[in-house]
């Protein structure tokens, strides 16, 4: 069998409606958890006399409201895979519908909307702990830092830096502000790639169940493709973190810190898709253990050794 000689295969009799589905949900867990790690720890309120991040006064408002209708577009992605299916889940719904509530509410400035939205988001993401289902929360928890990692991204770039790029703020406080904000993004970033990564593993051992399907079947191709690319959103992470983010202070580098998390960002929509094939393609099946000859009376015995 050749290398990636069985994916072409598995692609074609896919059912794309379904790997549609599953890119639209992961669409939307990015868009609700980016939104709540945005508010949590990029623009949560300073403490008070903290002059380096007094700007989050001046833009803290707007670039809140702009993360709360990015969550509230981002429940509406999660419809088709909620009502699809033989029938529909309809405690998801509620909590989905929650969610999406708050998010509007939030949207407005209404007092503890966004912890209402984070906390019934995290019991829609977490379902399965009431069924006791403890394995099949790993999924999930890989979803979430995934979410918190690249979504929290995508919302600090079209919530944050947009708004204060675009003039909110006075143009010598806009570089030293992005360097606080990135600061906090930056431990964010780092403990849900080490959740993703951990759990990752846990993932693909629990689907692959022996090391050849990585390379013999459909989903461990598919699984290495998605590797590779994972691998490309982590180098222009790890560039912006180690090149772009020590030059932050001025203006020209928050415009060069957009730019190339852009890149990671469509990279990262380019994960979304394989992931999105990945869950849709079968897992693979263990090897069969070699028949046993058959005796005199057609009942199988044990080899002998030979000597």
């Amino acid at each position: 069998m050749t290398w990636m000689s069985v994916l072409p295969g598995a692609l074609s009799v896919l059912p794309w409606s379904r790997v549609i589905t599953e890119f639209a949900t992961f669409l939307g867990y990015f868009g609700i958890f980016g939104a709540l790690g945005f508010r949590a720890v990029v623009v949560r309120v300073p403490a008070p006399g903290n002059e380096a991040l007094s700007g989050l006064a001046l833009i803290g408002a707007p670039a809140r409201r702009r993360a709360a209708g990015i969550g509230c577009a981002a429940v509406l992605l999660l419809i088709p895979g909620l009502s699809g299916g033989k029938e529909a889940n309809i405690v998801a719904i509620s909590l989905a519908a929650v969610v999406l509530v708050a998010f509007t509410l939030a949207a407005r400035g209404v007092r503890g909307a966004w912890v209402g939205a984070g906390v019934t988001a995290l019991a829609f993401a977490f379902q399965s702990i009431t069924k006791g289902k403890w394995l099949a929360l790993v999924n999930p928890l890989h979803m979430v830092a995934a979410s918190l990692w690249l979504g929290t991204l995508f919302v600090f770039v079209a919530a944050g830096l947009s708004v204060m790029l675009s003039g909110a703020l006075p143009r010598e406080q806009r570089g030293p502000l992005v360097a606080r904000m990135v600061a906090r993004f930056s431990v964010l970033a780092l403990c849900a790639s080490a959740v993703l990564f951990s759990t990752g593993l846990v993932t693909a051992w629990v689907h692959l169940k022996f090391l050849a399907a990585l390379w013999t079947t459909a989903y461990g191709q598919t699984l290495l493709v998605k590797l590779g690319v994972v691998a490309v959103v982590a180098s222009v992470g790890a560039y912006n973190w180690r090149r772009l983010t020590p030059r932050l202070g001025g203006e020209s580098a928050a415009f060069a810190l957009r730019r190339s998390s852009s890149v990671e960002l469509g990279v990262a929509l380019l994960v979304l898709v394989v992931t999105a094939v990945l869950v849709t393609v079968p897992s693979p099946k263990p090897p069969q253990a070699p028949a046993l000859p058959e005796g005199p009376a057609g009942r199988p015995t044990a080899a002998l050794p030979q000597r």
